[in-house]
């Protein structure tokens, strides 16, 4: 009888994957379907890199793997994903001093932040070239919340668990972020427009 993975829940697939047997590779393939858009979303967002974030995503995936089962998972498999990713790009503290190659850009929440509406055209083609560049000039902790909950949809709590920062703290880095990314979409305008 032919198993369908796809109907298993997450926890069903990380007992599969615990097991180490013939249908491990199975399991592993699904929980792959599952997670690999988001992952390689957060890892471009937050590296700001294709190359690098193919390089994040993909060592992401191994230690996964590996480590998969060596102690109890209480949070989200998106979530311990995200966990590795963070730690490998900041071990490698890649996104500090690199210039930035900007693909993948989806920025519907931060667009929405900024009224444009009354922008022709050719402004709004513009706004959504600029709008990586913006988010990359963010301090690590402000970017890092809006790509978690904007671009990821993750919970606070979820974030919580990811960053270990409070629910209050992580609010505030939002609301902040927010506003540096309108004054400087305003300022980048204004500029522009001179």
């Amino acid at each position: 009888m032919k198993i369908n993975y796809g109907n298993f829940s997450d926890s069903q697939l990380i007992e599969c994957l615990k097991k180490k047997d013939k249908n491990t590779n199975k399991a592993f393939a699904e929980i792959y379907s599952r997670y690999s858009q988001k992952l390689y979303s957060y890892c471009v967002r937050m590296l700001g890199n294709s190359e690098d974030a193919a390089d994040c995503f993909q060592e992401t995936f191994i230690k996964f793997y590996e480590k998969v089962g060596q102690k109890s998972e209480t949070g989200s498999v998106l979530s311990y994903l995200i966990i590795i990713a963070k730690r490998l790009f900041l071990n490698k503290k890649r996104f500090d001093d690199r210039r930035f190659d900007f693909v993948d850009a989806d920025w519907e929440e931060i667009e929405k932040s900024y009224n444009t509406e009354d922008h022709d055209p050719l402004e709004q083609k513009e706004l959504e070239m600029i709008l990586p560049e913006v988010l990359m000039k963010l301090s690590y902790p402000l970017r890092e919340i809006v790509v978690l909950r904007l671009y990821q949809n993750l919970s606070y709590e979820e974030i919580e668990f990811i960053t270990g920062t409070s629910y209050t703290l992580l609010r505030n880095r939002l609301m902040r972020a927010k506003e540096k990314l309108r004054k400087d979409l305003e300022t980048y305008f204004k500029e522009c427009n001179k």
